[in-house]
């Protein structure tokens, strides 16, 4: 069962990668298809203007801050640690330390102005989106583990519930970032593809580390 997941895995971490590189070398790029893209799907997204919408935008946005995802993985490496999982621990914890230099690395890279439009303050450059590829990372770890739990018990409806669930949050926060005016759509895919990348990758280590049998 390990050897087709960590096919499956791998597979999935790779083309993510590839498709992030692509978006990262036409946003360095400039090209005007992208710009297309993201006037025609910003506009959309910022088209539904309302006070209490964008109270709501930054509440939701705060599920994909750095602060707030940081906090919790913490937590879950604690519960971890305390279940005698010291060697998973470190992995997630890891993992999500991680994801911060390399939010950090392509921001400077790629070197991407924000949106000129915007409603709250932001620092920094634009692409990729620090909180999906966070969100991605912590919400995609937490699960990815319930829906492993699932299908060993063979509940298959439930996990795929929780299939969506991911999808769900990440649309919301990455809906919400470019609401607010904080990113383009293409940061969000950016932050997507690089966090899945991520993830999987982690998924892979895991998998790796509990067929030996350690914790």
């Amino acid at each position: 069962m390990f050897g087709s997941t960590l096919k499956k895995l791998s597979c999935i971490c790779f083309l993510c990668l590839c498709l992030f590189f692509l978006l990262a070398w036409w946003v360095k790029k400039g090209l005007g298809l992208l710009a297309f893209f993201d006037g025609k799907m910003d506009g959309f997204i910022r088209g539904f203007h309302d006070e209490r919408l964008i109270s709501i935008a930054k509440v939701i946005s705060h599920l994909g801050g750095y602060r707030f995802c940081l906090m919790l993985t913490i937590i879950l490496a604690l519960v971890l640690v305390l279940n005698r999982y010291f060697l998973t621990s470190f992995v997630l914890f890891s993992a999500f330390i991680g994801t911060r230099f390399l939010r950090n690395f392509f921001k400077d890279v790629i070197e991407r102005p924000r949106p000129e439009f915007n409603l709250i303050k932001n620092h920094g450059k634009s692409f990729p989106s620090g909180h999906i590829l966070y969100a991605s990372m912590f919400y995609g770890l937490v699960l990815g583990v319930i829906w492993y739990v699932l299908m060993k018990n063979r509940n298959k409806g439930m996990a795929w519930f929780v299939c969506l669930l991911f999808v769900i949050i990440l649309s919301l926060v990455g809906a919400s970032r470019v609401y607010l005016g904080a990113h383009y759509t293409s940061d969000i895919l950016g932050g997507f593809f690089l966090g899945i990348a991520c993830l999987t990758f982690t998924f892979m280590v895991l998998i790796q580390i509990w067929k030996k049998g350690w914790q």
